[in-house]
């Protein structure tokens, strides 16, 4: 998570260092990982239910191979995470995940103490100084996607990653191209510098994408990961990172 703006893989990061301890030593050690790392173990104890529950809704519908009986093969997590290691995949999820809560740096508010300033379309939101982010100066990205936002002395948003243009392209609200300027509006508001060409591929993607799901909502067993538009998506992710 070093590097990568984002409260949510901080939170990946600490949890899979407790389950390896976990792995490795057992509760005692997994114990002591959590007072060397400040971490609430009923915490930790919960999020690992709540993944278990998770994993299960997703086995009921056939989304993924149940697990077996004791003595049988059991099918190959692999397969299910084939890209948890790629950030930009994980963040473009994220992105799917918290759209509607987006902050982009405000140009027209300057910075302060060093700091770029933030907004949500509507007012001016800061960093809660408990992110990762509060001290940040020079952002991978101008986007943020966060959980909650709070008032307190001012607005603060909380618990936010750094998202890419292409993930808000694909996963975020619609698209308008502004050919005279030849800029592009995501959600009548979320500026972004690309060709009108650009935006009409996007558009078509995400046209793929809705299909593929309602595709596999209707067939379970579908492939989506060796097939279809998802690779494609992996792919552009990828190298958008890799450019950037």
């Amino acid at each position: 998570a070093a590097g990568q703006q984002s409260d949510h893989l901080v939170v990946v990061a600490a949890y899979s260092g407790w389950q390896a301890a976990m792995d490795r030593g057992g509760a005692r050690a997994a114990r002591t990982y959590c007072k060397q790392n400040f971490m609430h173990w009923e915490t930790l104890i919960m999020l690992r239910d709540m993944r278990g529950q998770f994993q299960q809704l997703l086995m009921d519908i056939g989304f993924i191979p149940k697990v077996k009986a004791k003595g049988e093969a059991q099918p190959s997590k692999e397969s299910w995470n084939l890209n948890a290691a790629h950030v930009p995949v994980l963040k473009a999820v994220l992105c799917a995940g918290l759209y509607g809560n987006v902050a982009v740096v405000d140009p027209s508010a300057g910075t302060h103490a060093g700091r770029p300033q933030w907004t949500d379309g509507r007012i001016s939101v800061s960093i809660h100084q408990s992110s990762v982010n509060h001290s940040v100066s020079k952002f991978r990205h101008k986007f943020l996607v966060f959980h909650e936002k709070v008032k307190t002395s001012k607005v603060f948003i909380r618990d936010c990653s750094v998202v890419s243009p292409y993930a808000l392209l694909l996963f975020g609200g619609p698209i308008t191209v502004k050919h005279e300027s030849g800029q592009v509006l995501v959600d009548g508001w979320i500026p972004l510098q690309a060709a009108a060409q650009t935006a009409v591929l996007f558009k078509e993607l995400r046209r793929a994408v809705d299909a593929q799901l309602a595709k596999k909502i209707k067939e379970p067993q579908l492939d989506l990961v060796s097939e279809g538009v998802v690779p494609t998506i992996v792919k552009l992710l990828l190298d958008e990172e890799s450019v950037n």
